[in-house]
Formats: structure tokens, C-alpha cells, sequence
């Protein structure tokens, strides 16, 4: 397996890149999706299917739990598949989820710090929410593939890595945003319309539902594919990372 050319990429390479490392790595990403996420996407589009007061509140804690301890795990696993793939390397399901257990709470803080500082910034004003959010969107592969010890030095060396690369990286992100919502919104149109006779109401909504989250599995790698991808273009700007990989092939053996 080659890897890919590591030099500084403009937005569209970026894209490119992200959508051939998404291909290529397709079947252990899928599999980590359908392990992390499949089982939180049924439950919940069991439960819309239903009513959504029916689920009492014994049963919402364990969903929400299951899926930020899964959502944690899937991030990690997925992070490490696509470091090894755009390194020219692979990674099966099984390794990287095993890679993945030592990084949970990790990831789960870090995960809770950057929402919460995105969020403020949002409240007060959206710019800087956003400005936020894309400066810490590096958090996790900085985190599981330098091993630091926690959310701060993770979303440190985020805030430090995309300077002067934030505008880049809300493009990226919004066009990851716009995989995911137009299809879901063209299925939901189509469910509106199914359920304008009234008798398929039922049936267009379980439909929908799962129709949903299969879409979530399928675009629910690009966003690690993403990140990585800006991760590694930024350490070539930045630290000459491309240069080091050079420097090790070149190390007698």
C-alpha cells in the first residue's frame, strides 16, 4: 500500500485526499461505524419510531451512555485507521478498536471541553463559536497518535497546529456538514410526502428512521478522515513532518 504524497495541500486536495483515504480505508472505517454507532442509531431510531416519551429515564441514561462511551471509541479507532492509511500502512477493525481502549476518557474530556467552549462562543457570538470549534477540530488525532496526557494538551497543541489554517478547516468541516444533512433532508422530504395520504404514516417514519442511520454510518468516517488529513497538512506546514518521513525511509536499516 503507497502512501500519499505528504506536501502542503491546498483546500481542494484536502477533499480529495480526505475522499481517496475514505475509499481506500471504506471497509475498516464502515466496520467501526456499524460496531461504534449501529447499535445507538437502532436503539434511537427504534425509540422515534415509537413514542418518544415511551423510553423511561432509566433506558435515555443508558443510551446517551452508550453512545459517548461507543462515540469515543469509534473516534480513536477511526483516527488510528486513517493514520495508517494515509502513512501507507493498514489497520484491521479489531487493532484499532483494541488501540482505542487506553484513550477513552481521554477523548471523552476532551470531547466535552471543546463543546463547551464552542458552545459559549456560540451564545455570546456565533464567530467566535465557530472560530472555536475549528481551532480545536484537531483535538483528537493530536491526542490518540502523539499520546498526550489529557484534553488540555490536546486542544493546546489543536489551537497551536491551526493557526492561521482555521478558515481551511471550516470549509473541510461544512462540506463534511453538507454529506450529511442533504441526504437526510431529500429522505425526509420523501417521507413527508409518503406520509401526506396518512395511512403510511407509521411506515414512512420507521423507514425514515432507518434510512437515517444508515446514511450516518456511511458519512460518519469522513469527519475523522477529515480531521487527520488536516492534522497531518499542518504538522507538514508547520514541523516539516514531511521531511521527517523522508528522513526515516532514507535511515539505513
Amino acid at each position: 500500500m503507497s502512501m500519499w504524497t505528504l506536501r502542503p495541500l491546498s483546500v481542494g486536495e484536502v477533499l480529495d485526499t480526505t475522499v481517496g483515504v475514505y475509499r481506500r480505508a471504506f471497509v475498516p472505517l464502515l466496520l467501526v461505524a456499524v460496531v461504534t454507532q449501529g447499535i445507538p442509531l437502532l436503539w434511537g431510531a427504534y425509540v422515534d419510531s415509537r413514542d418518544a416519551f415511551s423510553e423511561g429515564a432509566v433506558l435515555l441514561i443508558a443510551r446517551l451512555l452508550t453512545i459517548v462511551v461507543l462515540g469515543s471509541i469509534g473516534s480513536a479507532a477511526s483516527t488510528f485507521i486513517v493514520a495508517e492509511t494515509y502513512l501507507g500502512r493498514s489497520l484491521t477493525m479489531g487493532e484499532a478498536l483494541e488501540r482505542s481502549l487506553p484513550f477513552i476518557g481521554r477523548i471523552l474530556s476532551t470531547g466535552m471541553l471543546v463543546s463547551l467552549v464552542s458552545f459559549v462562543g456560540l451564545i455570546f457570538l456565533v464567530v467566535p463559536g465557530v472560530i472555536a470549534f475549528c481551532g480545536f477540530l484537531l483535538s483528537t488525532p493530536a491526542l490518540v497518535l502523539e499520546g498526550l496526557a489529557g484534553a488540555n494538551d490536546a486542544m493546546g497543541r489543536s489551537w497551536r497546529l491551526s493557526s492561521g489554517l482555521r478558515g481551511r478547516n471550516f470549509v473541510v468541516l461544512f462540506v463534511g456538514m453538507l454529506l450529511v444533512f442533504v441526504p437526510i433532508l431529500a429522505v425526509g422530504a420523501l417521507s413527508a410526502i409518503l406520509a401526506g395520504g396518512g395511512g403510511v404514516l407509521g411506515m414512512s417514519t420507521v423507514v425514515f428512521a432507518l434510512v437515517t442511520s444508515a446514511l450516518q454510518l456511511l458519512t460518519y468516517p469522513y469527519f475523522y478522515v477529515a480531521m487527520t488529513v488536516l492534522y497531518y497538512d499542518a504538522r507538514v506546514r508547520k514541523e516539516g513532518f514531511d521531511l521527517d518521513i523522508l528522513a526515516k525511509t532514507l535511515l539505513p536499516a
